[in-house]
């Protein structure tokens, strides 16, 4: 037993990984977002931890996504863009054409958008120091599209927010109607 924790013990010590990168980040909690203020959340701010794979091999992953509620509420999109592309809200209508698309995300669909993430190498011990958005611009904060579907109403806006890079905590910096 005692060889075995000094044979441990050397592995680490003898390991290029810094103390943070062995350490394992916590997954933060996750966020309801009451756009329309009615005291029921419109979106929720999911995180999901698991260990996934692909043929160079299997890494542990953090995922940040976003979801609707239970209803028809639909999150902006673009073909062949990664899911945080918005940078005018201009694009934003009721109505949009290809290219966008508004795409419809909850729990009933299996269909989340992604924000971030952050993982391990293949080793599956060392993480990511910092959390990546799905952007094709690191910024430091960052637009979504929304369309919030209501019985007889729809209004459409966007969400404001950041990550912080090291925690991946979801911060709402503004929502606003359009």
């Amino acid at each position: 037993m005692h060889k075995t924790l000094v044979l441990l013990v050397l592995c680490l010590v003898s390991c290029a990984c810094t103390q943070d990168q062995l350490e394992f980040p916590r997954t933060p909690a996750n966020v309801e977002l009451d756009i329309d203020l009615d005291g029921s959340p419109d979106f929720f701010v999911n995180y999901s931890r698991r260990v996934e794979g692909d043929p160079i091999g299997n890494y542990e992953v953090i995922r940040m996504s976003l979801e609707s509620r239970l209803d028809d509420n639909k999150i902006l999109k673009k073909e062949s863009e990664l899911p945080v592309f918005l940078n005018d809200v201009d694009l934003i209508a009721t109505d949009v054409t290809l290219p966008l698309y508004w795409e419809e995300t909850n729990p009933a669909s299996n269909i989340k958008t992604r924000i971030a993430s952050i993982r391990t190498d293949y080793d599956g011990v060392t993480w990511n120091e910092e959390w990546r958005v799905l952007s094709s611009e690191q910024k430091e904060t960052y637009l979504i599209g929304f369309k919030l579907m209501g019985e007889n109403t729809t209004r459409i806006g966007f969400i404001e927010f950041a990550i912080d890079p090291r925690t991946g905590d979801f911060l709402l910096l503004r929502t606003e109607f359009l």
